[in-house]
């Protein structure tokens, strides 16, 4: 039997609205394949308050990010590449995944590639807190959760970039699915 496939995202944006603001970058990470997107400013509104917690800049989308439609062409073929084609099989993963479905889904359809099944670890978190299984005062930010889970490490200490961000997210998941919920359908990440 095949095991399911989680397809992992995380996207630093230039605000909080996607009908405004910019997608900066994207990771994706499916099994073991990692691939992480800049994209050049497209004309939509990039917020300084954004810019300064994911510490990118204009200055470096533009000269290391890639065109909006080439982005979109290479993220299609990457989930081709890489997810099932049975749909049913591929499972989105992320930390307040509602918020970055609401850009990909400006940007592309993401359903195409995974028919609706995810897990968010932000969600995963709250319910835990409230069934008293994280301390009442946890805060549920992905780097809060991971420090409180993991220490100030390397990841820690590069969160907020869409590839750090993805790679603690994938951690948080492996722990909360065996320590916490004991999902054993779901199997682990590869």
């Amino acid at each position: 039997m095949k095991k399911n496939k989680y397809v992992i995202i995380d996207l630093e944006t230039g605000g909080l609205d996607p009908s405004k603001h910019a997608i900066c970058s994207i990771t994706i990470k499916i099994r073991d394949k990692i691939k992480t997107w800049y994209i050049m400013p497209y004309g939509k509104k990039y917020d300084d308050t954004a810019l300064k917690v994911n510490g990118l800049s204009l200055f470096y989308l533009n000269k290391y990010g890639n065109d909006i439609e080439i982005v979109k062409d290479q993220i299609k073929i990457f989930l081709n590449n890489n997810c099932y084609k049975d749909k049913k099989r591929n499972y989105m993963v992320g930390h307040n995944l509602q918020f970055d479905l609401k850009f990909l889904d400006k940007l592309l359809n993401i359903y195409d590639y995974t028919h609706y099944h995810y897990y968010d670890t932000m969600n995963i978190a709250l319910y835990l807190r409230l069934i008293n299984r994280l301390e009442q005062d946890q805060k549920v930010s992905l780097s809060e959760l991971y420090k409180s889970f993991f220490g100030k490490d390397k990841l820690y200490n590069s969160s907020h970039t869409s590839h750090a961000d993805v790679l603690m997210t994938e951690k948080l998941f492996n722990i909360f699915k065996v320590d916490f919920i004991n999902i054993k359908h779901i199997g682990y990440i590869e």
